[in-house]
């Protein structure tokens, strides 16, 4: 009798859906930040034998992991912000730099300093190439108004959100080439700017005087 029960029992988990199992998953997502910049001599790919991801100059990683209570492969995303382009890659697995893991076992949580510098010159003088990724310390919501700058154009949050904040020319004064970058659940969208941000009509990130420490990875909870 009690075998019965017993093979019944594991014929019935078999056979439940998965979604019901899922319930407890996805509640947020991580986003995790490299600490080093990445140069062309790296080789990074999606997981140990995926598809690899070219590093042409210096480049900030970002990686949303969307379904971090998931062992087995699920949507990623790799956020890779350099002088001249911001690329967003798909991936299913998790990030390999020179044949080494990142972000694979949990246990490399840190504080990354915003704002990330990305100097590309070696003088004193600048030239134009420097780079600064400013990150706000915690998530937005859709009660939050986002401008770029006091009079330009409004970012609609629809979702909980990460704002990455990215200063192309971090010496200029004036209005300059920005990006923004809004990550959440259901996505993740760059919009061009030439201003600082404004949140709730004050200003942010842009000439803050003390770095701010951001916990990697960052969790950004499911809107409900």
């Amino acid at each position: 009798m009690m075998r019965r029960i017993c093979v019944i029992s594991a014929l019935f988990l078999f056979f439940i859906p998965l979604p019901c199992f899922n319930q407890g998953w996805d509640e947020h997502i991580d986003v995790h930040f490299y600490p080093l910049v990445l140069s062309p001599r790296d080789t990074l790919t999606d997981g140990p034998d995926g598809r690899a991801f070219r590093i042409n100059e210096d480049t900030f990683l970002v990686w949303v992991d969307l379904a971090p209570d998931m062992f087995f492969a699920h949507d990623t995303r790799y956020i890779m912000i350099s002088k001249k382009r911001i690329r967003i890659k798909s991936g299913r697995w998790w990030p390999v730099l020179n044949r080494k893991n990142l972000f694979l076992d949990g246990k490399g949580q840190y504080a990354l300093m915003s704002p990330f510098e990305m100097p590309q010159n070696r003088g004193n003088a600048p030239t134009g190439e420097e780079l600064a990724v400013h990150i706000l310390p915690y998530e937005l919501n859709s009660r939050d108004r986002l401008q770029d700058g006091p009079l330009e154009r409004l970012f609609r949050i629809q979702n909980n959100s990460m704002l990455i904040w990215v200063d192309l020319l971090p010496g200029a004064f004036f209005a300059h080439p920005t990006a923004y970058l809004l990550i959440s659940k259901q996505g993740i969208r760059i919009e061009d700017g030439i201003w600082w941000p404004e949140l709730n009509g004050r200003t942010i990130l842009y000439g803050q005087e003390n770095r701010v420490g951001i916990i990697s990875p960052f969790k950004i909870s499911q809107t409900r």
